[in-house]
Parts: structure tokens; sequence; C-alpha cells
């Protein structure tokens, strides 16, 4: 297997997350050496030798700081301010620069501070990239991405990239000269991103611009962040698998796990984040405590919900996703009598729902919608059909509403009762937002 050669690209604000991050490779690997390549403009003594502590008493491992000077005028950033912390920083460009500043190497894994590795890297190492360039993941999460890929004029066809995990060539990258062409090519890009009115991701522009046709598609497990994916053009086997067994997890939304003392409520996986912190340097007596405060916190604001807004429950939906449906599929396991499964209702969470039940032994039968703008939809193997096949089915079927409207969830329950289906035949997926989780 040889060494495996991680890089990171990181300031002050995100050196813990790196250092997490780095613990979580080491706890995880078999038997790899492993050289962490830290790329860092300015950074404190302190994270410094926190980052290099973890290292010490690790066989087989070493880090290496490179120091870096990036051009804050030419390579334009933005900043997040929902939580006030940075997102987008001007270190993030490091990647496309890496070919240059590693010139000895020839493989390199680039990995987002905010990534956690839950299993081994070895097989994501050994890939065959088939000649192309770098591997990385599909884009899954939630914006518009036909319409990013139309202003950063990339073909019908192809595929748009998150940058947040790159296996790179970087001999061939060299090669291609990729830091010339992504310096060239930076300012036109992002002028032309935000002038069309849309959010600016930096260097993930600029490779998905510069490689395209030229990437490999690696699957959804080594980049995956489940619970706020939209994963339209996965195979539902590979969903699955980015669920119950993934190697790279990314925490892509603000806030991060380490806003833990101010956040109200944050996404599934972020107990992950603390296990891993506990194991390094950045340990701290404060945490469970911390994580006990937030637990109580979080349950205080699913509380509050109901009932809520719809606006509000609509948001909150997302960071709940797992609590709700993991009380579904119980109701379905009480209620459902083995009936095969219709979803009725189509949002960003329907792909999730389905492969979350699909992961726990439950396959979907059918997938319905109102609205005849939606039926034809496919979600993964299923084509969104009219409501009107469940007429008549009301002995084999049971009926998740998957919606997150709650006025018209009432109206198609009282629908379904004139179509013979008793209560529990049905169920609200998102009930538990307005009615209680009893």
């Amino acid at each position: 297997m040889g060494t495996i050669h991680i890089a990171y690209a990181l300031n002050d604000n995100y050196a813990e997350m790196t250092c997490v991050s780095m613990c979580s490779v080491l706890e995880n690997r078999k038997n790899a050496e492993i050289v962490f390549h830290l790329f860092a403009e300015d950074i404190s003594r302190e994270n410094t030798e926190k980052l290099n502590n973890l290292c010490i008493e690790q066989e087989k491992s070493s880090v290496i700081f490179h120091d870096i000077s990036i051009d804050g005028e030419l390579f334009v950033t933005t900043k997040y301010d929902g939580y006030g912390s940075p997102n987008l920083t001007k270190e993030t460009y490091v990647r496309v620069l890496m070919p240059d500043l590693l010139p000895e190497l020839e493989r390199l894994l680039y990995l987002d501070c905010d990534t956690i590795v839950v299993g081994d890297l070895a097989q994501l190492w050994e890939t065959d990239l088939e000649g192309e360039f770098v591997g990385m993941v599909p884009d899954y999460s939630l914006g518009e991405k036909e319409k990013k890929k139309q202003i950063l004029g990339l073909e019908r066809s192809s595929i748009y990239f998150n940058g947040g995990v790159i296996l790179m060539d970087i001999s061939k990258l060299r090669e291609y000269k990729l830091s010339r062409i992504a310096t060239e090519n930076v300012k036109i890009l992002y002028d032309t991103v935000t002038s069309a009115g849309m959010e600016w991701f930096a260097d993930q522009e600029v490779l998905n611009y510069v490689l395209q046709n030229r990437i490999k598609k690696l699957p959804m497990r080594y980049n995956s962040y489940f619970w706020i994916s939209l994963p339209c053009d996965e195979r539902i086997d590979e969903c699955i698998k980015a669920l119950l067994n993934p190697i790279i997890v990314h925490f892509i939304a603000t806030p991060k796990p380490t806003e833990l003392g101010n956040a109200s409520v944050l996404l599934p996986d972020c107990e992950r984040y603390y296990k891993y912190k506990a194991m390094s340097p950045y340990a701290a007596e404060g945490d469970e405590e911390k994580i006990a405060l937030y637990k109580a916190r979080e349950a205080k604001t699913l509380d509050a919900l109901k009932p809520c807004d719809f606006h509000s429950v609509r948001w909150y939906c997302t960071f709940f996703a797992k609590q709700i449906f993991e009380l579904s599929l119980l109701r379905y396991k009480t209620d459902g009598n083995g009936k095969g499964i219709t979803i009725w209702g189509l949002n960003a969470g329907t792909w999730i729902l389905t492969v979350f039940l699909a992961a726990h032994g439950v396959e979907v039968k059918r997938i319905v919608d109102g609205l005849e703008g939606n039926q034809g939809i496919e979600v993964f193997d299923y084509s969104v059909e009219s409501p009107e096949v469940l007429r008549g089915s009301s002995s084999g079927t049971y009926v998740m509403l998957d919606m997150r409207n709650y006025d018209i969830a009432q109206q198609v329950m009282e629908q379904l009762q004139i179509w013979g289906y008793s209560k529990g035949d049905f169920y609200y997926v998102y009930a538990p937002l307005w009615e209680g989780t009893d």
C-alpha cells in the first residue's frame, strides 16, 4: 500500500476541526503510513503544537507544515454570516495550487477541514482514476446545480462535483498546468457566477470548470452529507452505503459541530465529531457537559416547534429528519401489518426517506403526488404517479405522507379516509413537529 499523503488547507479558525479530522484518519487506518500536509498562511504556535502533537505518539504518521501566501485580491472569496463563522476563505484555493506546491508527489488526497473519516481510506487511495486527473464525488447538496452548470458553461451531460474530497493525480495536474489555468480563470468565473445572482463556492467552481470531463466520479460514501443531500442522479444502493457505512462524513452545512455551545440544533452526524475530538489534543473537560446541555436545548427546540409556523417547521425538518424518520419506521412496524408502503408527496426529503426505509429493510412500493407537474419525476427506480392509484387499494397499502405543509397533509388524510383507509393505514411523517412524538 505504501504511504497515503493527505492534505488540508486551514487557518486558525479551522485548526481544531482539522486536527479532529486527522485524528479520525489515524483511528480508522489499518496498516498504512500517513503523511499529513498542512497548508496554512498564518497559524498560532498553540495550534501548531497541537497539530504536531497528534502524531508524536502515533507510529507511521507525520505532519509537514507548508507555508503559503495566497493573494486575497486575485483569489476572491466570500464569508457566510449566518453564525458569524468564516465559510469560504482564501485558503480554500490552495488545492488548485498543490500540483506546484508538492512537486515530489504523484498522488494526493485532499480533505476539507470539516470532514470526519469513519472508515479505512486504503480503498479510496488505491482507486484507479482510469486516466482522469482527479476523483471527486458529485455535489448532492440542495443547491441549483443545473443552473450553476449552465452558468459555468459545463456540458449538459456533465456532473457538478463537490470539492471537499479530491483524489488527485498530482503528476497529471502538473502536466496540465492546473495552477496557471485556475489562476487565469478565477476572477472571470467569480464575476460570471455572482452576476447571475448565485452563491460562489470558490475553488469548487474553478475545479468544475477547468477540469470538466477529466473527473472520475467517486461513490457517495467517500463524501457523505447524507441528511442534507438530494441524490437525484445516484443509485439507491450507493445512498444506502452512504447512510449505513460512510467512509468520509462532510459537515458542509452551518453551524459547524464546533459551534455546539451556541447552536440550537445541529445535523445528526455532529456526534461523530465529538467522538474523535475526545481522542485529540483538543479534548476538553467541559465537552461532556456542553453536549448534555446541547441535547437538552435541542429537545426544547423540538418542543417549541409544536405548534409552529410552517416556514420554521420546514427549515427544522432537515435537522430533525433522523428522529422523524425513525418514528415513521416505528409507526409502520407497529401498524403496517406488512403492507406495502406508498409515499405520498415529493420534496427534497423524499429521496432521503426512501433510502432510510430501504436501509432498514422496508422497500417502498410506489411514490405518488397530487401535483401534476411532479408526476413522472424519477426518484431512484420509481416514477411518481397520480394518487388515484390508491383508490381501492387500502387492504394492501400503508401510506406515508411526505409533505411539510400541515394543512395539505390534513386534506390528504381526509381524502384517504374517503377512499376507505382507516387511521391505522396511514401516517403523516412530519407529525412529530406539530403533534408530539407519541
